[in-house]
């Protein structure tokens, strides 16, 4: 897309060109998908490598002379591509990286909510969310509202199959109560009281099934410590706070 855009001119250019030839990828940057030989993954760092090569007067580079003066160096720097791997999952929150230089990666288009997995719409949703958070400091309800609602969009109907594992499903819980409740917070905000008792509503109906299920795998996640793999979270903010923002939201709206 950055090709096309720069090729016609404008930022508006085509979403996707089709093409059989085997084009160079374009420079990757922080955030691209990208594959390689190990899978799909995301570009999270970017690191400058320096290399040296010191060649003697007479081409060889095998032995440096005695005489500097007949020592040359050759400096190159090059880029390497620090790749979190969505392709790869292992026990737990653990994630695998890898790094790459640029030959060996290919800028991809980032998928389709449709087109991703149960863990990668969590992933995106949690994204929404902190961008949302940032907008909402800065008092812009309407873009926060988009945001939220976005990332409630994205995992509303995930369907889970084997690969799904536990903090995933705990993960989407979560994120789903705190974006409804946000999302409800922004359209009381907005005055617009229908849609904030509808995502309240909705809050409310998570936490309810959640709490019949206290002390199986998904609860016992999300009170279980960080640095065990859990959500840190309790059950007075589980079944306390976020439950009496919720109550509130709607009675302000009736």
């Amino acid at each position: 897309t950055r090709v096309a855009a720069k090729q016609y001119g404008t930022s508006k250019g085509p979403h996707m060109i089709y093409t059989k030839d085997a084009l160079d990828s374009v420079d990757p940057k922080v955030g691209d998908d990208v594959i390689c030989s190990f899978g799909r993954g995301t570009v999270t760092n970017i690191v400058r490598v320096k290399i040296v090569k010191k060649e003697t007067s007479s081409g060889s580079d095998e032995t440096a002379p005695d005489d500097p003066a007949e020592q040359h160096s050759q400096v190159r720097q090059l880029f390497k591509y620090e790749v979190e791997l969505n392709s790869w999952r292992l026990a737990g929150r653990s994630k695998v990286k890898c790094y790459l230089y640029k030959q060996a990666i290919q800028v991809v288009r980032k998928k389709m909510i449709s087109e991703m997995s149960a863990q990668e719409r969590v992933e995106f949703s949690q994204r929404q969310k902190a961008s949302a958070v940032k907008v909402f400091k800065e008092k812009q309800y309407q873009q926060a509202l988009n945001l939220y609602a976005g990332a409630v969009d994205a995992v509303r109907y995930v369907q889970h199959d084997a690969s799904s594992s536990n903090e995933t499903r705990a993960d989407l819980v979560e994120v789903m109560v705190t974006c409804s409740n946000n999302a409800a917070t922004c359209c009381a905000q907005l005055k617009r009281w229908p849609e904030a008792i509808k995502y309240a509503q909705n809050a409310l109906v998570l936490l309810d099934a959640l709490n019949g299920k206290k002390g199986m795998n998904i609860h016992t996640i999300l009170t279980s410590d960080t640095k065990a793999g859990g959500c840190g979270l309790c059950d007075a903010k589980l079944f306390g706070e976020w439950r009496v923002k919720s109550y509130i939201l709607i009675a302000r709206g009736q």
